[in-house]
């Protein structure tokens, strides 16, 4: 199993890009920065990273995920500009 990083802006978010995440088996942690409504989420799972990306990306308003998406090790909090178009 892989683990992953991302920032949501808010818990609805997260609560969301789950929706995507389908029929994968994954497991998720949450911290939530206070007294911001981010949310830093790790997520182990078998899912590739590329499918993760697609998941967040079909999220509306979903943007921060993605440019925040990276492997637990590489993981900043720093958004990225990505090369595709996002919602």
């Amino acid at each position: 199993m892989s683990i992953y990083k991302f920032r949501a802006e808010c818990l609805s978010d997260v609560s969301n890009a789950r929706k995507s995440f389908c029929n994968n088996q994954y497991e998720l942690t949450l911290e939530i920065e206070s007294p911001f409504p981010d949310v830093v989420v790790e997520i182990k799972t078998q899912m590739s990273f590329e499918q993760i990306y697609e998941a967040l990306a079909s999220v509306i308003n979903g943007h921060v995920m993605v440019e925040t998406l990276a492997i637990k090790k590489e993981y900043t909090g720093k958004r990225r500009k990505r090369d595709r178009r996002i919602n």
